[in-house]
């Protein structure tokens, strides 16, 4: 047992949908018990003090929709902020009730760029943390290449945006571009 951590299991999973089996994120922002959530995908290490991580990531005004881009940290500890992977996000409870079940799942590529878009068309700023204390240790890919265009493809018949503009718009969206 964590303290403070509350696992759950659920069925609702992204095989449904043709996406890796892990859980879907609406199964997760259901479990929301009036707080919201902070969810932190588990290959990252929050470095910093607690103080500092209860404002940035607990006290979020109900209208802001915050995410922490990752850094890359290789095995002589060397940091680089990543150009694409986007891999803290604190919702609100209305934020999670706002969260339609469209079939994404955790780790399914793309998940985090849909789950933005998600919450700007339902009207909440963006706000992203640059943050060098949100660390991801390298390592292998768990899917197959192949399977990385599944994500891109269900955004496309979503919404009409292809992978270029998608992604050149979470960019802009999260001061990388």
């Amino acid at each position: 047992q964590f303290e403070g951590i509350t696992f759950i299991e659920d069925d609702r999973s992204g095989k449904d949908c043709g996406l890796i089996d892990t859980v879907r994120i609406k199964a997760l922002t259901d479990r929301d018990d009036g707080d919201g959530i902070l969810l932190i995908n588990s290959d990252i290490a929050m470095k910093c003090e607690p103080s500092k991580f209860q404002g940035k990531w607990v006290d979020v005004p109900g209208d802001v929709f915050r995410v922490g881009i990752r850094w890359d940290q290789d095995r002589r500890l060397n940091k680089s902020l990543n150009k694409f992977g986007i891999d803290v996000f604190r919702f609100s409870s209305d934020q999670c009730e706002q969260v339609q079940d469209v079939g994404y799942s955790l780790g399914t590529d793309v998940w985090d760029y849909w789950i933005i878009w998600a919450m700007l068309t339902e009207g909440h700023t963006i706000q992203a943390s640059h943050d060098p204390g949100i660390l991801h240790a390298m390592h292998e890919r768990f899917r197959p290449e192949a399977g990385r265009e599944v994500g891109y493809e269900l955004f496309r018949q979503l919404y009409g945006i292809n992978k270029k503009q998608l992604v050149s718009l979470i960019g802009v969206l999260t001061g990388r571009r």
